[in-house]
This record gives C-alpha cells, structure tokens and sequence, in this order.
C-alpha cells in the first residue's frame, strides 16, 4: 500500500504505522496472555493457534497454560455430608 501510487503522500506515515504495528504485535511474543486469551475465547480455541501458528510456539504455548492452570487451580473442596437428623 505504502509502494502505491496514489498513497505516495502519507507513504512515508504508512511505513512508520506498520513498523509501530510490528514493533508491538511482536511484544505479544513476550507474555503468554495472548495464547491463553486465544485459546480460552470460545470463538478461537485451540483450532486457530493450530491453524495459524508454528509447531514450536504452539507447544510452548500449551506447556505455559498448562503450568499457569497447575499453578492456579484448586480442586473443589467437597460438602460435609448432610445431617439425616436435619
């Protein structure tokens, strides 16, 4: 777009925006947020990462979700059984 003709005006704006745009989609790569927001939105899942990303990225994601789950989760506590006398 930037190499077009008609935008040769904002050319040099159109360049700056997408190194911005690198600069920050690449810090996604720094904290496991984005895969585990990816992977719990019901309208991506696991099939978008599957689909989209590489094999490495996928299976570092997984490894970080499954530690974070370990590190977080508690198993339900169970009732005390109910008093049959009540």
């Amino acid at each position: 777009m930037a190499n077009d003709p008609q935008y040769a005006l904002i050319a040099d704006a159109i360049k700056h925006g997408l190194k911005n745009v690198d600069k920050y989609y690449k810090k996604t790569s720094d904290s496991n947020v984005y895969f585990i927001c990816l992977v719990l939105d019901p309208n991506y899942k696991l099939a978008y990462v599957e689909d989209r990303w590489d094999t490495q990225d996928i299976a570092d994601g997984r490894a970080h979700l499954e530690a974070l789950f370990d590190e977080y989760y508690k198993p339900p506590t169970r009732a005390p059984p109910k008093d049959p006398a009540c």
